[in-house]
């Protein structure tokens, strides 16, 4: 969260050096969001534990999804082997009531929602440079 708040920092300062937002508050806001996260992921592993859903609503599900992935594509570590564990059950089809996915537009859109964390955690940045410096060298890009 330091280099986050640093990075923060630096982009912040105006134009007279004058810093806008300053690193005890950066990380205090990511703090704040990474705990938010948190709650978050645990209503998800309660819906797909025991069922416990205290809405009821398809679409709050769905909402929460959707913050959970898209906070955890931008800072996958403080939760990601939390995520990792449910992920099947999240996108897996249940057709029975309360699941997570009981229609195909809720697993495509759960599937939707999810994809920029899959592609975060997944990233392989040795992987792609060797891959960058194979092509290269064998004259594929020029």
């Amino acid at each position: 969260m330091g280099a986050l708040a640093a990075d923060a920092q630096a982009a912040d300062e105006s134009e007279d050096g004058v810093c806008l937002l300053s690193a005890e508050t950066a990380q205090s806001a990511v703090r704040a969001l990474c705990d938010t996260a948190g709650l978050l992921l645990e209503y998800l592993e309660n819906v797909l534990d025991d069922g416990t859903d205290v809405t009821g609503d398809p679409t709050t599900r769905l909402a929460v999804t959707r913050a959970v992935g898209s906070f955890l594509a931008e800072l996958p570590d403080p939760h990601a082997s939390r995520l990792d564990s449910i992920l099947p059950r999240l996108l897996s089809h249940h057709a029975i009531p309360g699941a997570m996915c009981p229609d195909q537009a809720t697993r495509a859109l759960t599937t939707r929602f999810m994809l920029p964390y899959l592609l975060q955690r997944t990233e392989d940045p040795h992987g792609l440079e060797s891959e960058f410096f194979f092509l290269f060298t064998y004259g594929q890009l020029d």
